[in-house]
């Protein structure tokens, strides 16, 4: 088991368990770790049983569950029988339907009677009720004094919940003595109910609120049993899938997803997914039986499931096996059986594992007792998100044994945990109140989780009643809650969400004008955390004026993150001078009249190619072969297509199947159709002369067969020109082909919304395959497709948009299939789904699958704009601006369509507006404003806009000319033209394992300037070697040209920006791997990377500046690049030690001893690697050696064993030695 060994910094985060506002984290300096005896007399055995296997309704005294699950008996040390409990319960039902959708005052008064009558026998629960009520200011005068006398009494008498309300009260008065003691009981009981195999999952208050919004995906995940994913969930379960039966089995087992605890049903889910060889299932009956939850308790039983899962390599149940052995439970007490099965669960990173070796360490069970590698071990546990260590924690910093004693980090920690305690319960019943429509309720059920400290039920409860007013059914002193009393209760909350480090209850409180001295407290606060993001924070009306200037003239800034195919977000900022309405502009007349401004070359609204299908668009496509329903835009029975086609098609073989005589073919029938002119066989043999496939390779070719060939007509030869040109830095000659190409892709795209983005999918996250990427692009395949169609075959239709959208896009590694596409839109209408609607219009628009029918586009356009589908207009005012499917064009119809979707945060209402105003048409001229349309749509997204202003700065019309930055924007949106199916088809090869035909595949998009398809192909030369079947000039690459071709293909994607690529590039030239050694190159390439923040890049540039490698010898910047490495990547604390280490070294002892031993070692190194690998490492020698380490460990152990023997028998004979041949004869009867 490795155990980290740096203790200079220990950090640890709840990131998963924190229920505030913003995660907690806890930074230990050193310093706080403490290896004294301390007292352990406190320290209660953490393996003992105590209430570990009680109910919530036994930890929970008191609690209203009887009341909201039905099923629940009342519990605790009150007599359930008694008649104050009958009145309590009495009670606080009729409080609940007082504040439930009835609203009955008179049922509220009822209620507190018969809450004072039950106070006045001394019932306990009662009268933390009371308190709560009092606190609260509900039927009575709020009295903050009475709510702390009723909540201490009631906790003197065992309730939890006022235990919780009286602990926040000590904290935020900071008396941590006192809230130290309450938490960690508290704690304590949380902790009682967690599992002995592995953590607890996190039941977390959900907030309904999204900053002033409601929350709509959390609350979508609580809808219980009638969420929809549960119900596929189920489906998926009664077909035999066992991995759904331990899903809802955990489900009812932990009560998540907003459903009810049923320990029945989840054991029958469990057996059920056993049954099917579900590992995880078997170790929950291991821990049902262990805790006798839902089964009698059985630890002979709990053992042989936990068993099981673990070898069925489930490694947390080795915790749940090693405490069985720890406690003797089931099997014989054994020590060291429960230490080799913590470790086992250690090993393979299981925090319980952590937690548990801690405690033995801290308490010394079977090992020699150690409280700073306890420390350690919880900390590790506690990064992982392990509750118990948190608790083990929060009590080390609280009696200070092995941490340095801190109350006010006790109790962080102490209130953490205990937040998860059953008492949580309440949120559950809260947010199941408000998703059935019972504000009321919900509101109560918050306004109790309040008072115990929760800041999500705070900022519930604060918003509820900021949104729902006289519906969240606020009880005041005498009634319903007054405008002022709902103010100020809500004040109240946000006040206290904000102590908590609720940043959006800080703006809201600092909005008030009722106490100035806290709003100014909540602004003080909010701007020390905006000035760590390096921003100053204002308030609101100071920051509208100056919002409105930064986005109208000082600093116009927008960022493609949605469309760039960059290995990093294309940024573009425009300065206040980039905007002009400059002199070569066009007239600026007021006259409305389209015509006088109708050049082709900015007709927005023209025909051009908007409805020619993607084979048209892009002829000579290897669509046929790839796709084979589809038709090619070249006549099909010319002898030059039918030579062109059955010659990629041989290629696309040899590379699947690796016959390289198949390759021969394949090219002679390529160079015959290039004997009669054909473009597109042009474009195919500049790829193989480029890449250097079965001929020499030749740049100049290349670059002469794709000129004529882009001259032919062939697009993607000229996007390998344009590319040629742009990486030459010709702006001139890249800018006039990438327009075109840009011009030919934004054709293909909506008439009314932006089409989704298709993104060519990098199949690998640095050196590792980027698997979470490749799952989502399985296609039919795909088990989430699958289940979305099972919904739609149901009558889903959400689902059945889904599935026609993802064929009509080609999205998520499926086939563009039209057919299908407007089979499940007509589907889908038929159930209203609104677009579905707008989808058919556009159909019908484009005559997709369909023959062009513009009346019927309006119709369905119509449609959906009338369920508020705002895009929809932008479809609607297109129509009228042309005049199709109307009676005539009306340019004001148009405009106030697209002022519609403008106002509704439609990126193609402001892009259609921009037209209108930058060629005056229906509107005055006015091209600054159209700029600012366009930069408005731009930044959300809009690759149409991105066009647009490309185009702007290619004319210098609106904007100042910039080449550089023209071409920059035309490539991105060119690159989302038709060509980009090569990435599909290359990810379906992969997908299928075909890598050949996949390498292929990435290496001619790589050479139409695609980042990712330049770094995947690279990847897969370095990742699979000889399977890549890449082809070299004679067959198959040597060694030598693959490293050549990655080498290259990295330093193109290098020139992009991948930082990754660049690293390599300097690693090639820094060890000469496929390219000669070069330390000056490999200098530029680690610099290159450096500038994109790469921490391994500046840690090499300190090296080269340490050894004067490529780089002048200089020790106080090789200091500075090891510092900076060390700032951008805390994981390089070791290395950048070392380096420091001999930094130091060799400025105080130049020329020494030591210098030259770590001169020395790079040259050491590789022979010592060598060494084992070729002489220990031999399958003969390691076995020699293997046995010989035996024997020596096996004479080591007699000899220890013989000594030992002979200490014990002091003077006394030795008896003589039995050997192992000797028999020794039975003893006589």
């Amino acid at each position: 088991m490795h155990l980290p060994t740096q203790s200079f910094f220990l950090v640890f985060s709840v990131l998963t368990v924190s229920l505030y506002a913003r995660p907690f984290v806890l930074l230990l300096p050193e310093d706080d770790l403490d290896n004294s005896p301390g007292d352990l007399s406190e320290w209660d055995d953490e393996f003992c049983c105590s209430d570990s296997h009680k109910s919530d309704e036994e930890l929970d005294f008191g609690s209203w569950r009887p009341i909201l699950e039905r099923d629940s008996s009342p519990a605790g040390d009150t007599d359930p029988g008694s008649e104050a409990d009958s009145v309590y319960y009495s009670g606080v039902s009729k409080m609940l339907k007082a504040v439930s959708s009835s609203g009955e005052l008179s049922l509220m008064h009822e209620a507190v009677q018969e809450i004072e009558a039950a106070v006045a026998v001394g019932h306990p629960h009662a009268m933390s009720v009371l308190g709560f009520l009092h606190g609260s200011g509900h039927m009575r005068e709020r009295n903050k004094g009475k709510a702390f006398m009723y909540h201490f009494f009631a906790a003197d008498g065992g309730n939890m919940q006022s235990k919780m309300a009286l602990a926040y009260t000590y904290l935020k008065q900071e008396m941590y003595d006192k809230s130290a003691q309450l938490y960690s009981q508290l704690a304590e009981a949380a902790v009682n109910s967690f599992l002995i195999a592995a953590n607890s999952p996190v039941v977390e208050p959900v907030s309904i609120h999204n900053e002033g919004e409601e929350n709509k995906e959390a609350l979508r995940k609580f809808q219980g049993e009638e969420d929809e994913d549960f119900q596929v969930l189920k489906y998926q379960a009664e077909k035999g899938n066992a991995a759904a039966m331990y899903k809802i089995g955990l489900f009812y087992y932990f009560g998540l997803r907003g459903l009810r605890r049923d320990h029945a049903k989840a054991l029958s889910f469990f057996f059920k997914a056993v049954e099917k060889g579900e590992p995880r299932s078997m170790e929950l009956l291991g821990e049902m039986y262990a805790s006798g939850t839902g089964v009698e308790r059985n630890y002979t039983q709990a053992f042989k499931w936990l068993a099981l899962a673990s070898k069925q390599e489930v490694y947390s149940a080795y915790n749940g096996l090693g405490y069985l052995y720890l406690r003797g439970y089931g099997v014989e007490k054994n020590y060291s059986k429960a230490m080799e099965n913590f470790e086992k669960a250690a090993n393979n990173e299981e925090a319980g594992a952590y937690y548990n070796l801690e405690v033995m360490f801290l308490k010394g069970i079977w090992v020699k007792r150690d409280v700073k590698l306890a420390t350690k071990y919880f900390i590790i546990a506690a990064n992982a998100g392990h509750i118990k260590a948190f608790y083990q924690l929060a009590k080390m910093f609280h009696s200070g044994v092995g941490l340095k004693k801190n109350l006010p980090t006790a109790v962080s920690l102490y209130k953490l945990v205990a937040e998860k305690g059953p008492w949580i319960s309440l949120s559950t019943w809260a947010v199941k109140s408000y998703l059935k429509g019972d504000i009321g309720k919900a509101f109560f059920l918050y306004s109790r989780m309040a008072e115990l400290g929760y800041e999500v039920a705070q900022s519930n409860a604060a918003w509820i009643l900021d949104k729902y007013g006289e519906q969240s059914l606020c009880i005041g002193e005498s009634g319903f809650c007054t405008v002022a009393e709902r103010h100020q209760l809500a004040q109240s909350l946000w006040w206290h969400a904000y102590k908590q480090g609720n940043q959006y209850a800080a703006f809201l409180f600092a909005g008030t004008e009722r106490d100035h001295d806290p709003a100014a407290d909540a602004y003080t606060n909010t701007t020390k955390v905006a000035d760590v993001c390096g921003c100053e924070t204002k308030t609101e009306h100071q920051m509208r004026p100056q919002i409105h200037a930064l986005v109208v003239f000082s600093l116009l800034i927008f960022s493609l993150f949605t469309v760039s195919l960059y290995a990093r977000p294309f940024v573009l900022f425009l300065s206040q001078e980039d905007l002009k309405d400059t002199a070569n502009s066009p007239d600026d007349s007021s006259s409305s009249d389209p015509s006088h401004h109708d050049s082709a070359e900015w007709d927005e609204f023209g025909d051009s190619d908007a409805h020619k299908s993607d084979e048209e668009l892009d002829p000579g496509s290897w669509r046929p072969i790839f796709e084979p329903d589809s038709s090619s835009g070249a006549d099909p029975g010319s002898v030059a297509d039918a030579q062109y086609y059955s010659g990629v098609s041989k290629m696309v073989r040899a590379v699947s199947s690796g016959e390289v005589n198949l390759m021969d073919e394949a090219a002679k029938e390529i160079e015959a159709a290039v004997a009669v002119g054909h473009p597109h066989a042009r474009s195919v043999l500049g790829f193989l002369n480029g890449a250097g496939q079965m001929r020499e390779r030749n740049k100049a070719k290349a670059f002469m067969y794709h000129y004529f060939a882009a001259d032919g007509g062939n697009m993607q030869s000229k996007m390998a020109l344009a590319y040629t040109y742009f990486k030459q830095e010709m702006f001139e000659k890249a800018v006039k082909l990438y327009s075109e190409l840009a011009e030919v892709a934004v054709n293909s795209f909506l008439i009314s919304k932006d089409s989704p983005v298709i993104e060519p999918v990098r199949i690998h996250n640095g050196a590792e395959e980027n698997k979470e990427a490749l799952r989502k692009s399985r296609g039919e395949e795909d088990e989430d497709f699958q289940i979305l169609e099972y919904q739609a075959q149901k009558g889903n239709a959400g689902a059945m948009y889904k599935i026609g959208l993802f064929y009509y896009f080609g999205l998520r590694g499926l086939r563009r299939d039209h057919g299908k596409a407007l089979s499940w839109f007509l589907k889908a209408v038929e159930k209203g789904e609104p677009r579905s609607m707008e989808l058919l219009g556009e159909i019908y628009a484009r005559g997709a699958g369909v023959e062009r029918n513009y009346t019927k586009a309006l119709e369905w356009l119509t449609l959906a704009s009338k369920q508020h589908l705002y895009s929809a207009y932008n479809g609607m005012g297109y129509l009228y601006v042309k005049g199709y499917g109307v009676e005539k064009k009306n340019y004001t119809k148009a405009k106030e369509y697209f002022e519609k979707a403008a106002e509704n945060e439609e990126a193609g209402g402001h892009y259609n507006l921009g037209v209108m105003y930058f060629k005056g048409i229906g509107v005055k001229r006015d091209v600054k404003l159209a700029c600012k349309c366009f930069i408005i749509a731009a930044n959300a997204g809009q690759p149409k806009a991105f066009y647009q202003l490309a185009k702007m700065f290619h004319t210098g019309v609106g904007l100042k000319k910039n080449l550089a930055t023209a071409t920059a924007l035309y490539k991105l949106v060119a690159e989302r033209g038709p060509w980009s199916s090569l990435s599909r088809w290359a990810l379906e090869s992969y997908l299928k394992g075909d890598i050949g035909k996949a390498f292929l595949l990435y290496s001619r998009m790589a050479e139409l300037g695609y980042e990712v398809a330049q770094s995947n192909a690279a990847w897969i030369l370095d990742k699979y070697g000889e399977r890549s079947m890449c082809m070299g000039e004679s067959g198959f690459c040597t060694d030598a040209e693959r490293h050549q071709r990655a080498h290259s293909l990295w330093w193109q994607a290098s020139e992009q920006g991948n930082e990754h690529a660049a690293l390599l590039i300097g690693d090639a030239y820094y060890y000469g791997r496929g390219t000669e050694r070069d330390y000056d190159r490999a200098a530029d390439a680690y610099m290159h990377a450096r500038y994109q923040s790469n921490a391994q890049a500046m840690f090499n540039l300190g090296y080269m500046y340490e050894h004067g490698l490529g780089l002048p010898l200089d020790l106080h910047l090789a200091k500075r690049y090891y510092d900076q490495a060390l700032e951008n990547d805390p994981a390089a604390k070791l290395p950048v030690t070392l380096a420091l280490a001999s930094l130091w070294i060799r400025k105080n002892y130049e020329g020494g001893f030591l210098v030259h031993v770590i001169d020395s070692l790079p040259e050491v190194y590789p022979k010592v690697e060598a060494w084992v690998e070729n002489v220990l490492l031999e399958e003969g020698n390691a076995t020699i050696l293997t046995l010989f380490v035996c024997l020596l460990t096996v004479l080591y152990l007699r000899e220890r064993q013989r000594r030992n023997v002979a200490a014990a028998g002091g003077h006394r004979e030795m008896p003589a030695p039995i050997h192992p041949n000797e028999h020794i004869a039975p003893a006589p009867n």
